[in-house]
């Protein structure tokens, strides 16, 4: 069955152009729990949140300071990544995370999981 993942901005329903769908699509699996995530060429803000910080959301680069804002004032006083500066981790098209890499390779705790 084939499933096509669509991607809205939380404040303006606009969509993503193909590139930035691309790398949109990337992150979707990566594993993250309170982090901003720079995704280019659009410029979108992803905050991975989870558990007590809430869902994924999106935000075009327009409403990228209203993401922010939103999220400072709901969960301000309960998590300290929410008030993270830039630079943010960034996501470009086709690019997997290094660290997500070299964990699979080496485990959490460096043991060597699989042959080279």
């Amino acid at each position: 069955m084939a499933v096509q993942l669509r991607f809205q901005c939380e404040f303006c329903a606009a969509r993503p152009d193909a590139p930035t769908q691309l790398a949109l699509e990337g992150e979707v699996g990566e594993r993250v729990f309170g982090e901003y995530v720079n995704v280019l060429p659009g410029r979108w803000l992803v905050w991975g949140g989870g558990g007590p910080l809430g869902p994924r959301r999106y935000a075009c680069g327009e409403h990228r300071g209203d993401l922010t804002a939103s999220l400072r004032e709901h969960y301000g006083t309960v998590a300290w990544q929410v008030w993270k500066r830039p630079p943010y981790a960034e996501r470009w098209p086709g690019e997997r995370r290094a660290h997500l890499q070299s964990r699979a390779r080496f485990g959490s705790r460096g043991i060597r999981l699989l042959d080279p």
